[in-house]
């Protein structure tokens, strides 16, 4: 079974892709020039591995509630990117649609502070908006393409 987001925040950023790689139109709740935190998974696990095998002693207060910060980037931005994959790619913005995500997304940081992470377990974030996106757009198609080979009966696009 694969895993299923949706419905928070920094959400619309999947859904974009998700509408990217199936070819729909795509209708941000998200304003344009907002700009949010977010990390790839690969790097978030990256972190805690270092977190989960750092001394103890080298965990200063300031270390121990570390922020796994990778990069940030508004919906404009994201959809820069993607259309370097998918040039057909459409969207618009409708902070209408849902308004909870667009009240959050104005009231969260546009970044975290990637210092402490630096400094206490040596962590900086390896994969930035290019290399999600390109990673996510592969996942994609790679999914798509064993769905239709019959290969994998666990995930179907809708």
């Amino acid at each position: 079974m694969q895993p299923v987001w949706g419905g928070g925040t920094t959400e619309y950023a999947l859904d974009a892709l998700d509408a990217a790689a199936k070819g729909v139109h795509y209708m941000c709740p998200v304003p344009p020039s907002v700009a949010l935190p977010m990390i790839h998974v690969a790097d978030l696990i990256a972190g805690m591995l270092l977190l989960m095998e750092a001394p103890v002693e080298k965990l200063t207060p300031a270390c121990r509630g570390v922020a796994m910060a990778g990069f940030s980037f508004t919906p404009a931005e994201l959809f820069e990117e993607i259309q370097k994959h998918y040039p057909t790619f459409s969207y618009s913005y409708d902070e209408t649609s849902n308004p909870s995500v667009a009240l959050f997304a104005n009231t969260w940081p546009d970044s975290l502070s990637a210092e402490e992470a630096q400094v206490c377990l040596g962590f900086t974030a390896a994969n930035l908006l290019s290399a999600t996106v390109e990673s996510v757009l592969q996942g994609h198609l790679s999914r798509r393409k064993r769905v239709t080979q019959g290969e994998d009966k666990t995930h179907v696009d809708k």
